[in-house]
Parts: structure tokens; C-alpha cells; sequence
């Protein structure tokens, strides 16, 4: 018990997720075994993740049985925060052997030994792929309860929902990201869908725009697919708060996210683009037009940097 309020305590003093400089980059460690997951998470902060998702299907898929001791080698791998998932079915085809109670329990126990929160999809406790409008008050305040709790113990509450065979459209994902803020009263929206054109890819950008105009509610949002890639480096500098990256490169399980290192060189070189080429008329942290002998000039400011968007 006391050990138990100590790891509290210190994933209470743990930054949280909504509280990390936005957009940050969020390493999804997938090894099936406990030293994989470590070794991972090593690497993948050296390379420069700030966060960390970690798959717990995998895990369980070769060891159901996890101690709490074996857990919290992993959440004191790094000072970095770790939030959980655990779903029914992984991308490997691993399904967990149970009740979605059990799978919301095991996320639960991860908070006691240092997780700072989990992500819980908008369909648990009810049949995957039941839609929003079909989901049960009794279903809805299940959900809650389990927000509660976590909120109890000091962490916060991802709500997922993913469409695996179309593009979100603007009115739809801001009406769900209402819900998941207002109804369920959780930290961070999840919205991911599938973009089957460029036309849907563009759908995305708009959807982005209008999650960040019209919530308040911390939110991910981008499209899985072919046409869809570009929105895991667009989306986050439109508004959603991370990027999803493999810990290194081609050790993902989501052959389409970018790695570590082109995200650090994409925010670097468009760092130094805002800095250098504000629209005329406006200005940057760093330079705004001015009239000079031939005409408008850009001329720096003695501000400070604007580091991310």
C-alpha cells in the first residue's frame, strides 16, 4: 500500500498529457515482451519521443498474467509520460480474452504503478462499431464511471473512436468531440478514420480545422490509408496535439507513421520557414514587414523564438 501511494504520487507530479508543449511526439511501443518494451522506450527517447503509448494487447497476447511488478519496470523506463491502450483486437490479430470490464481493469491497475492515463474507445461496453447515437445511457454512464476513476487516481482519459472505412466529415467529429468533452467529461478526443482519395484527404485537413474551431476539447485527429499519410505530420500542426511515430525506424506496427527523426527535421525547417516568411501585411515572432527605400521590407523582431505552432 505505501509503495502503491508513493508511484501515485509521482505520476500526479508527472506532467500530463494535455499539459506537454503541443504538438509532441508520441512513440507506440508495441513489443511483446517486457525487456522489448524498455529497450524500445530507451531508444525512442533518445531519438527524441516526449510521450508514449503503450500497446498492452501485445504484451498480454505472450503473457496474459502480467505482476505489477513487472509493469512497473516499464512506467519507470522513463521520466517521460505513458498512457495505455488495450484493445479488443490489435493490428497483429491478438484478441484479448475477456470482458471489456477486465480490459478497462487491467488499465486501471497500470495507473497504480505509474501510467498517466489510458485510452478507452467510444464503444466500450457495448458491440464494436456501435455508433454514437446508438449507445445506451446505462452504456454512457458505465464510461463515466470509468473516467471517474481515473480521474480519482490522478490520470487522464483518451475516448478513441476510429472509422476503419471512411473519412470523418467537419459536423460529425466535432459533434462526437462535444460528446466526449461535455457528456463523458474526458481529457483528450480521438478521432481516426480512412482516407480512400485525396478528396478525403483534404476532408481531414477541413475536419482538423473545425475540431480546433468549434471545441476545446484537446484533440488527435488524422486518416489512416494510402491518401491518408500526409495527415499525420499535417494534422498535428493544424491542431491535433501529437504525432504518432514508431519507437525507430521500421519497427512500427503502422507501415505509414513517420519516424521520430523526419518529424524533428520537418518542425526544425518549419520553424525556421515561419520565422523567415511571414504573410505580407502580418508578422512573426521574428520578422514583420516595414517600408523601406524600395518598397516593404522584412526586418526582424527582438522577440522571443516562436519554437512550435
Amino acid at each position: 500500500m505505501y509503495v502503491t501511494k508513493i508511484l501515485l504520487q509521482q505520476v500526479k507530479n508527472m506532467k500530463k498529457l494535455t499539459e506537454l508543449k503541443r504538438p509532441f511526439i508520441c512513440a507506440v511501443i508495441t513489443s511483446p515482451t517486457i525487456n522489448g518494451v524498455i529497450d524500445s522506450i530507451e531508444v525512442a527517447e533518445r531519438e527524441g519521443a516526449e510521450a508514449f503509448e503503450l500497446n498492452l494487447s501485445f504484451l498480454l497476447g505472450s503473457n496474459p498474467k502480467l505482476s505489477k511488478n513487472e509493469l512497473k519496470d516499464i512506467f519507470s523506463a522513463t521520466k517521460c509520460p505513458i498512457f495505455t491502450t488495450n484493445r479488443r483486437v490489435d493490428v497483429k490479430g491478438n484478441v484479448f480474452q475477456g470482458s471489456d470490464e477486465e480490459r478497462m481493469q487491467i488499465q486501471l491497475e497500470c495507473l497504480e504503478v505509474g501510467s498517466v492515463g489510458l485510452d478507452m474507445e467510444l464503444d466500450t461496453f457495448t458491440a464494436p462499431g456501435t455508433p454514437l447515437d446508438s449507445i445506451s445511457d446505462p452504456i454512457i454512464e458505465k464510461q463515466r464511471k470509468i473516467i471517474q476513476k481515473v480521474h480519482e487516481l490522478g490520470g487522464e482519459v483518451m475516448i478513441s473512436h476510429h472509422e476503419p472505412e471512411r473519412i470523418f466529415q467537419p459536423e460529425e467529429a466535432v459533434r462526437i468531440a462535444t460528446h466526449i468533452e461535455k457528456i463523458l467529461k474526458a481529457d483528450i478526443a480521438k478521432l481516426i478514420s480512412f482516407a480512400r482519395s485525396y478528396d478525403d484527404f483534404i476532408t481531414c485537413l477541413q475536419t482538423t480545422l473545425s475540431l480546433r474551431k468549434y471545441t476545446r476539447i484537446p484533440f488527435v485527429h488524422q486518416a489512416h490509408g494510402q491518401h491518408g499519410k500526409l495527415s499525420r505530420v499535417i494534422c498535428p500542426i493544424l491542431g491535433s496535439i501529437l504525432f504518432y511515430c514508431p519507437p525507430e525506424v521500421g519497427k512500427g506496427t503502422v507501415i505509414d507513421q513517420p519516424s521520430i527523426r523526419s518529424v524533428k527535421a520537418f518542425l526544425k525547417e518549419l520553424d525556421h520557414l515561419i520565422k523567415i516568411y511571414p504573410v505580407e501585411g502580418e508578422e512573426t515572432f521574428f520578422m514583420t514587414w516595414k517600408k523601406g527605400q524600395e518598397g516593404k521590407v522584412l526586418v526582424p523582431l527582438k522577440l522571443p523564438g516562436p519554437g512550435r505552432i
